[in-house]
């Protein structure tokens, strides 16, 4: 049912997925740098599954890189 989960999240649950400060998320959501954030207001907002697809995405591209580097292997 609609309206039992919210769609999308504040800054605060943002920054727990994220493992980062509120501010450190609020700024990289006005640099761009977060996909499926939007400013409504006063509050930036975020979609949650696309915040943490691209969280498993940037954790990819740091395992990709640990191997290109060291051959040592993501687990």
């Amino acid at each position: 049912r609609m309206g039992d989960v919210p769609e999308r999240i504040l800054s605060d649950r943002a920054a727990l997925i994220l493992g980062v400060s509120k501010r450190t998320v609020q700024h990289l959501a006005a640099a761009g740098e977060i996909p499926g954030a939007a400013r409504i207001g006063r509050l930036w907002t975020y979609d949650e599954a696309r915040l943490r697809a691209w969280v498993r995405q940037r954790e990819g591209e740091a395992c990709r890189a640990a191997i290109s580097t060291s051959g040592a292997m993501c687990g």
